[in-house]
C-alpha cells in the first residue's frame, strides 16, 4: 500500500468517526458502538454511562470473589426467592433497571462472576450443594418430622442452638407490633431478620438441615396467611433464602 493511500484511508476513516458524532450528537447523545463477544453477533450501541457502570461492576464482582462474598445480581425484588438455582448464590435485587448505568454495572459485575466461576467452579460458599432442600423445602420438613420431632421457637421461649455451629436463634416481639424478629448469633457476629408472622401466632416450628449446612427449615404463619409457609434461613449469616408457600 503507498503512503498516498494510506494517508487517504486514514482521512477517511476519521471523517467517518466525525460524521457518526455529529449525527449521534443531533439524535440526542452521542453512543458508543460495542462489539459485545462472540464472533458474527451484531454491533450494539451504548452510552458512556453504561461503560462507566460496566466498569464499575467488574471492580466490584472483583472484589467481592476477593472476599467470598459474590452474589448475582437482578432486577426482580422477589421477597421470596433469594437463592440464585443456577449457581446457588445469593440473589441481589438491583430494583430499578431503567438507568443505563445501572443496567451496565449488572453486567459488568454478573460477567465477571460467571467468567470466574467458568474458570474456577462454583464457590465454596454457594449454596448450590444443598439445593435440593432450599427449593424443596416443605418436602424436607415433612420428612424430617416424621423422624424427629420440630424445635418449637416462640416468644418468650428458650433460645434453639445449633450444637455443630453455635448458632443461637431466638424469637422476640417487633417494636413496631407488627411482627416478630429472628435474632441470630453465630461465632459472636449478631444479625436479626424479620419473620411477619401475626403477633397473635408468635409460634415457629423448625428443623435444623444436614450437619454442615447451618440451614433452618422454619414453618409457621406468615404475614397473616390463613396456611402455613416453610422457608429456609442461613443461620449462620441469617440470610433468608426462600420462602414456599
Amino acid at each position: 500500500m503507498s503512503t498516498s493511500n494510506g494517508k487517504t484511508i486514514m482521512q477517511s476513516w476519521r471523517l467517518w468517526v466525525v460524521v457518526v458524532v455529529i449525527a449521534s450528537l443531533a439524535m440526542g447523545g452521542l453512543k458508543i458502538y460495542l462489539y459485545p463477544g462472540a464472533f458474527g453477533r451484531n454491533w450494539t450501541p451504548v452510552g458512556f454511562s453504561y461503560l462507566r457502570g460496566y466498569r464499575l461492576g467488574i471492580a466490584q464482582a472483583r472484589e467481592d470473589l476477593a472476599n467470598r462474598q459474590a452474589v448475582i445480581m437482578n432486577a426482580v425484588d422477589s421477597s421470596e426467592e433469594l437463592v440464585d438455582r443456577a449457581t446457588g448464590l445469593h440473589l441481589w435485587s438491583m430494583g430499578d433497571m431503567t438507568d443505563r448505568g445501572t443496567n451496565g454495572y449488572v453486567a459488568g459485575y454478573n460477567d465477571t462472576v460467571h467468567a470466574n466461576i467458568r474458570a474456577n467452579g462454583i464457590p465454596s460458599y454457594s449454596w448450590k450443594k444443598w439445593e435440593g432442600i432450599i427449593f424443596n423445602a416443605g418436602d424436607y420438613f415433612a420428612k424430617r418430622s416424621l423422624q424427629e420431632p420440630p424445635i418449637s421457637l416462640h416468644v418468650g421461649g428458650s433460645s434453639i442452638t445449633n450444637a455443630l455451629s453455635n448458632s443461637v436463634i431466638t424469637l422476640r416481639p417487633n417494636g413496631s407490633g407488627t411482627g416478630y424478629l429472628i435474632s441470630v448469633t453465630a461465632n459472636l457476629d449478631n444479625w436479626v431478620t424479620t419473620w411477619p408472622v401475626s403477633p397473635e401466632d408468635g409460634e415457629l416450628s423448625c428443623i435444623w438441615g444436614p450437619a454442615g449446612s447451618d440451614l433452618l427449615i422454619v414453618r409457621g404463619l406468615y404475614a397473616r396467611s390463613s396456611s402455613p409457609v416453610t422457608a429456609v434461613l442461613d443461620a449462620h449469616r441469617g440470610i433468608w433464602l426462600r420462602f414456599e408457600h
